[in-house]
């Protein structure tokens, strides 16, 4: 805990702006790496060791290319294919890939050769669909009027980009799970699941040691004696030096000192908030070998192996999707999205889930218990004969954790699950937190809800439909035919 706390940055301005600062600081730095989303969004896709990525990022699987990249890669080919590549396997496995590739029925150099076509032929199409924003892409195919060759282009390439995405969504999930499982100079030395008040009471702590600092024993509301992580903080020499450069007393300054702690609460507030899901599932004092990883914990109880098992078999669904979601027709991608919203999980020895699940455990989550991807000496072993041993037992890699996510995933979950919101202020929730999403590809979450217009008025069950009105017309000598009867 020492080494955790011993990381948190204090600085040298203890005003009310200062403490302010450093907590926003720590926050930028621990959870973040010091990383804008869109800087994240450009070096995770092309991160070859994703656990390295900063875990407030990984947090989040909403991953889109930054429009410039797109373009970079527009202008260089062979940079163009190698992400292609990553996006099948981020580790630089070259078996692995294969092995992915095959199992999705998706060439890589047939897609590159594809892209590059569309790329000479329209720029903007290209752009929108190297950098996952697929809704871009059909909005402009919409409006514009295009060949139908370049539309049929755009729409295949669109296609296997949605996958390719998801697929890549799967290891980032992967990647957390390593990341929060691993432990690291963010969390407690001693122990992988975190506590949510760990990193709180570190922001705390800064606070506290200003007012020790500044006030002194006498006058700081903390109790008697130095607490261990209050010590570490404090530097009275470096108080006095400093109350003695501005001339004032510790008196003078002690009630400004002590206004700080509910000025700072929003933040430290901020940081519980960011934090709140990385908690251990029990606070118990237990042996900390015995406690839940910390990617069990925050997604409910569910392993981090059965989420990739999940996550592999709604991939499966969508795959048997992949051209009705990309059809021109926004009507027609809306139930398609709904059919694999809905659908049922696919048989627990399906052969795609099964590759997809062991390449990624293998490479990504470094999971022994599935296999091994690289020798100590970082050079890259067989993973097909690693399958077939599981295949010459009778059964299938990672064939429990399918059956678990199929028993215990309710199908309700999958088929009331809410759409990802194109806004990433909006977190990720429950199910979606696991499950890959192709709805944020698509940017169907904007349509989540039919326009005014074209809502249909409901009408109560005994309402009866509007009858034709007659005009009446008085019967005599002169007019002796009916209402309603023609002559």
């Amino acid at each position: 805990m020492d080494d955790f706390f011993g990381g948190i940055r204090t600085g040298s301005d203890f005003s009310s702006d200062g403490l302010a600062e450093a907590v926003e600081e720590n926050i930028r730095r621990i959870l973040y790496g010091n990383l804008s989303r869109p800087e994240f969004e450009a070096r995770a896709l092309f991160e070859e060791n994703l656990p390295d990525l900063p875990v407030g990022h990984l947090m989040d699987h909403r991953v889109r290319m930054p429009e410039d990249i797109a373009l970079e890669l527009a202008g260089d080919e062979s940079k163009l294919g190698a992400f292609l590549e990553r996006l099948l396997c981020a580790s630089p496995h070259t078996e692995g890939r294969d092995m992915i590739a095959k199992a999705l029925s998706i060439k890589p150099t047939v897609l590159r050769e594809n892209l590059i076509e569309l790329r000479d032929l329209d720029l903007d199409l290209f752009s929108s669909v190297v950098s996952g924003r697929l809704d871009q892409s059909f909005a402009a195919m919409s409006k514009r009027k295009l060949p139908a060759e370049l539309i049929k282009l755009a729409q295949s390439c669109a296609g296997n980009m949605l996958i390719l995405y998801c697929v890549f969504e799967i290891q980032l999930i992967a990647a957390r799970a390593a990341k929060l499982n691993a432990g690291g100079p963010w969390l407690p030395s001693y122990h992988s699941p975190v506590l949510a008040s760990d990193y709180p009471g570190g922001m705390s702590a800064i606070t506290q040691a200003a007012q020790y600092r500044f006030c002194g024993l006498d006058y700081s509301p903390l109790p008697k004696g130095r607490p261990p992580i209050i010590a570490s903080l404090t530097n009275e020499k470096f108080a006095r030096d400093r109350l003695r450069a501005t001339g004032r007393t510790e008196a003078e300054i002690a009630p400004e000192i002590e206004s700080l702690l509910p000025l700072l609460q929003e933040k430290i507030g901020l940081a519980e908030k960011r934090l709140s899901k990385l908690k251990s599932a029990s606070d118990t004092k237990e042996d900390p070998s015995k406690r839940e990883h910390a990617s069990t914990a925050i997604e409910g109880g569910i392993r981090a192996g059965v989420q990739l098992a999940f996550a592999a078999l709604r991939l499966v669904n969508l795959l048997e999707r992949k051209e009705a979601l990309t059809d021109l027709s926004l009507a027609h991608r809306r139930l398609a999205f709904r059919s694999w919203r809905k659908a049922k999980l696919p048989a627990k020895r399906d052969s795609v889930a099964e590759v997809v699940l062991f390449v990624t455990r293998c490479a990504i989550l470094m999971d022994a218990q599935a296999g091994q991807a690289f020798k100590p000496d970082g050079k890259q072993t067989q993973l097909e004969p690693q399958m077939d041993g599981f295949h010459a037992g009778g059964s299938v890699a990672g064939e429990d954790l399918f059956k678990t996510a199929k028993e215990d995933i309710l199908y309700k979950q999958t088929d009331a699950r809410p759409m990802a919101s194109l806004n990433l202020d909006h977190e990720l929730r429950k199910i979606q937190r696991f499950d890959i999403l192709p709805d944020y590809r698509l940017g169907l979450t904007s349509l989540s809800s039919p326009t005014p217009t074209s809502t249909p008025q409901r009408t109560m069950g005994h309402e009866q439909p509007n009858r034709t009105k007659f005009k009446i017309i008085p019967r005599s000598r002169s007019n002796p035919v009916k209402p309603g009867y023609r002559r």
